[in-house]
């Protein structure tokens, strides 16, 4: 059954008009919908918009994602994970890890190995 218009946060969305992205995150039944093609558009909104609607519309707890596309969802529980290993090093790893990158440290920047990044 189709939400009614006035509970579906996505016409609130200023890419609505022109939008071709066939599985919109501000859609109440996006994961009913079923997934889309590489090929086909993603969502164009900025993930700030997305989650300012999500936000004051009186349905947006009911959206499946919370208004992040699939992709920000693997990219935010990525990094929660990055972060938790890097918490849980010692001192003496997290220098080590960052002498590594030194050599690609932008030259303009001015980091060197003393510095611990």
């Amino acid at each position: 059954m189709e939400t009614p218009r006035a509970q579906q946060p996505f016409y609130e969305c200023p890419r609505y008009q022109h939008c071709a992205a066939p599985v919109c995150p501000l859609d109440v039944q996006m994961l009913d919908r079923g997934g889309s093609h590489p090929a086909e558009a993603g969502c164009g909104a900025r993930r700030a918009t997305r989650l300012a609607i999500t936000a004051r519309h009186p349905n947006g707890s009911a959206l499946p994602t919370g208004g992040l596309t699939q992709r920000e969802i693997g990219n935010d529980k990525r990094g929660a994970s990055s972060k938790k290993r890097w918490d849980a090093m010692s001192p003496e790893d997290r220098a080590a890890k960052l002498a590594k990158l030194v050599p690609f440290a932008p030259k303009h920047v001015g980091i060197t190995p003393q510095h611990g990044f």
